[in-house]
């Protein structure tokens, strides 16, 4: 699915290569079949194997022993996945999540994934860009752009990717500068009002020096109008740029220094009433003038939302072949991610802006949010890594070790301030028109530091028996200082005046900056630390019976390290209760094999797979009291699924290809988890003191089954000066809890989505035109979907872009 998002890496999603493969594609029509570009044309032999580094080395896809699946830049262009969400077109095994912010967001492999809404937390989906792992939700999302390919592996990849890939890893590679001078400039529009251009140039700098340049600029107007006073929401404006400097400083060394800026500012956040609450919902469809319905995208409030990121990052990598058998590889990396976002939470037109006072309110909505556009949720990770790598290959060895180390710095606040009116906060009728401040203003700081030591080793018993092992230890050190202030109190009731008076004519509520004049209700201060070790590894027989069949079984685990629980219901330390959590363990068994049959005209790969995640890190809501909840991020007990992943691609005659793949998956929790029961929900239906037991349900926001489709037609056109390609894809997900817990109305029903694209270019290359369509069949469906306390509504949710057709056009221009 198509969702354009704000987050964009420059360097590893400038958008280059997307041009690149628009005159791949149709100069493809020329040759018997569509090859894609991060492997070269297909010949007589059959259709072309993609080379990957699955195992820190350059290895055939058909070769590796590993779940793994390879897009190279043609596929992006051809199915137009432009940005990093997009990748589940691509890979029936990926999902993603959306929230109120980038942080809120995820993948999710296996169905296994870091639900949060929260800063604090690293992914059980690593994110690799060029050897450099990232840290936190908000840096995956990105413009898919000068990429040559994206690697997809599923499973516990713990020896050589590291920690925080207990579901798997998606590992980006972007192209490299190259010793032509080259370059593009691209334009394009869409039904839907977005504008974008982009630009690459790529030079030779002389004797062994390279550099390449590329920026993008792209701007959605808002989907969605606000039938009140406020924005109107869903767009976004992104924009950056990257510079890549090679240099071959000798005949065995070279070097390559990249760096990037990027910025995003997006409007996705605003979260759309669903279905109103079961306690306020007459006043709430009163208050909104519409009766909320799933499926109908309507909104009315008073405040903005939005959510702004920017972020840059350096990196250097020196690689030196010592002789034909080894290669050291050298990664430093720097990053700086900064993140800001606000809502207005309470989804109405009634609420309290900051310089205005109330919004006019007449039909008494007792929820009203304090908004404002200044920074309420800011965020900023930065962080430096080292990764010294040396590979050793002959006839019958592949050795692969090396050091890792990382130094993390992540700093964030918040506060979501809200005034209630009497009767409902305290539930006293008497109460009614007297109106009360609550609000948290929560601080932390987090630093973390890594170091961990890695080998693999491949021995090849025979020409076709091999055996491969590897472990990697890490020490990690993590230290939280939180501080959370609250306050509650009353404030005067001259409802709609822009300043609140308070005693003694003192303004109850500063109307430039919202805080109160109140003293503080309650504080949870506290500094913590955590120090964990551990070991992770691999091992396997592989079975190569002739060049074109591979069998292998593997073992293999995973670590994730310590997230902190810095949400508004992190409580204080006790016996009981750890605001670090323990680290999360996978394992896995899988059984897989790869093929090309028919001389090489098919190509399969089929996996199964058998994985359990222990201390799974999970935000859920917790019972507090008698209807007290609170949402704290916890260890959820564990995780349990098994399943098969199968894809295939078929060259079936001139110029047509086929392609397709299934992911089964049986996610359920296991290991004693209780969340809350939701609104209304009986003792039939599992609610016992408050309390359901989640064991053996569905993990949240996976599916069970997902199958992809697709066809790719090229011809040259003898007769014309052009070649042309044709894309067609479906997609197809299964029904999907959106939240842990067993409430229906939090499922999103199963849907089937068709894309398609045209791509023309003429015969020299020099321009190309491509004209497509987003979600043809214009199926609804809610990219994520909430039951915050059935206060804001009964149910609340986001859509992604392709909630409902678009299409949409690009022209390139090559040079």
């Amino acid at each position: 699915m198509t969702r354009m998002h704000p987050h964009g890496w420059g360097l590893s999603a400038s958008l280059s290569a997307l041009a690149l493969a628009m005159v791949a594609a149709p100069a493809q029509a020329q040759a018997p079949a569509a090859a894609d570009a991060a492997t070269g044309a297909d010949d007589d032999r059959g259709l072309a194997d993609i080379v990957v580094t699955a195992q820190r080395r350059e290895q055939s896809l058909s070769r590796v022993p590993v779940s793994v699946q390879a897009v190279g830049a043609a596929t992006l262009k051809t199915q137009v996945i432009e940005d990093t969400p997009s990748l589940v077109k691509a890979s029936p095994s990926v999902a993603f999540t959306g929230g109120f912010s980038a942080n809120s967001s995820g993948f999710l492999i296996r169905g296994i994934s870091s639900a949060s809404s929260e800063g604090g937390v690293q992914q059980s989906t690593a994110m690799v860009i060029d050897g450099v792992p990232l840290a936190r939700p908000g840096e995956f999302l990105g413009d898919l752009g000068d990429i040559e390919r994206v690697e997809i592996l599923r499973g516990p990849q713990g020896t050589l990717f590291g920690k925080n890939a207990t579901a798997g890893v998606v590992s980006i590679v972007t192209q490299r500068p190259t010793d032509d001078f080259r370059g593009y400039i691209e334009g394009g529009a869409t039904t839907d009002e977005e504008y974008l251009i982009r630009g690459m140039i790529n030079a030779p700098l002389g004797q062994g020096a390279r550099l390449r340049l590329n920026g993008y600029y792209r701007h959605l107007d808002p989907l969605v109008k606000n039938l009140s006073t406020g924005a109107d929401q869903y767009g976004f404006e992104n924009y950056g740029f990257a510079a890549k400097l090679d240099l071959d400083l000798s005949d065995t060394v070279t070097a390559k220094l990249s760096a990037d800026y990027r910025h995003g500012y997006s409007t996705f956040g605003q979260a759309l009433n669903i279905v109103p609450s079961t306690g306020i919902g007459a006043q709430q469809i009163a208050a909104l003038g519409f009766t909320p319905t799933p499926g109908v995208v309507k909104m009315a409030t008073d405040g903005i939302s939005f959510d702004r990121s920017r972020g840059y990052s350096f990196t250097g990598e020196l690689g030196w072949e010592a002789n034909d058998r080894v290669k050291v590889t050298s990664i430093t990396g720097y990053r700086d991610f900064r993140d800001d976002n606000l809502s207005d939470v309470d989804n109405t037109p009634a609420g309290f802006l900051i310089g205005k006072g109330f919004s006019p309110n007449p039909t008494r909505y007792p929820v009203m949010y304090v908004s404002t556009d200044t920074p309420r949720q800011p965020q900023r990770v930065s962080y430096f890594s080292e990764e010294l790598r040396a590979n050793y290959s002959d006839e019958r060895l592949d050795v692969v070790g090396g050091f890792f180390y990382q130094t993390l710095k992540d700093r964030g606040e918040g506060v979501t301030p809200f005034i209630f009116d009497g009767a409902f906060v305290l539930r006293n009728p008497a109460l009614a028109g007297t109106y009360f401040y609550n609000a948290t203003y929560l601080n932390y700081r987090i630093d973390d530091d890594t170091w961990a030591a890695f080998g693999d080793v491949t021995f090849k018993l025979n020409d076709t028996l091999s055996l491969f092992a590897g472990a990697r230890y890490t020490h990690e050190s993590i230290q939280l200082k939180y501080d959370n202030v609250s306050y509650f109190g009353a404030v005067a009731a001259n409802y709609g005046a822009v300043i609140l008076p308070g005693p003694n004519g003192q303004p109850a509520i500063d109307v430039a900056t919202a805080r109160p004049n109140l003293a503080p209700t309650g504080a949870i201060n506290y500094q913590i630390g955590r120090v964990t070790n551990n070991v992770s590894g691999r091992a396997g027989i592989q079975w190569q019976p002739t060049t074109d069949y591979n069998f292998y079984f593997s073992y293999n685990r995973g670590y994730k390290g310590s997230a902190a629980d810095v949400s508004r219901g992190s409580g204080n330390p006790t016996a009981t209760y750890s605001p670090l959590l323990a680290p999360e363990i996978a394992t896995s068994f899988e059984l897989g094999s790869k093929g090309r049959l028919f001389d090489g005209n098919v190509q399969y790969s089929l996996n199964f797979f058998k994985q359990k995640v222990r201390n799974l890190q999970q935000a859920v809501v917790q019972l507090t009291g008698a209807n007290a909840t609170v949402t704290q991020l916890i260890n959820a007990g564990a995780v349990k699924t098994d399943g098969v992943e199968f894809e295939a691609r078929a060259r079936v005659a001139d110029g047509l290809t086929l392609d397709g793949g299934f992911a089964y998956a049986d996610p359920r929790y296991s290991g004693g988890l209780f969340v809350a029961c939701y609104p209304g929900q009986t003792v039939a239906q599992g609610c016992v003191n408050n309390r359901q037991a989640m064991n053996g349900k569905q993990t949240v926001n996976s599916y069970k089954w997902r199958y992809n489709l697709g066809a790719t037609y090229t011809n040259d056109l003898p007769n014309l000066p052009v070649g042309v390609t044709i894309n067609i894809g479906w997609q197809w997900f299964d029904d999907s809890p959106q939240r842990v817990d067993t409430d229906p109305l939090l499922v999103e029903p199963s849907r089937g989505m068709l894309d398609a694209s045209i791509t023309i270019a003429d015969d020299d290359q020099r321009w190309s035109l491509q004209i497509y369509g987003k979600n043809l069949t214009n199926n609804f469906y809610y990219g994520g979907r909430v039951n915050v306390d059935n206060t804001i509504s009964r149910v609340s949710g986001y859509v992604f872009r392709d909630y409902k057709r678009y299409g949409g056009m690009k022209l390139t221009y090559n040079f």
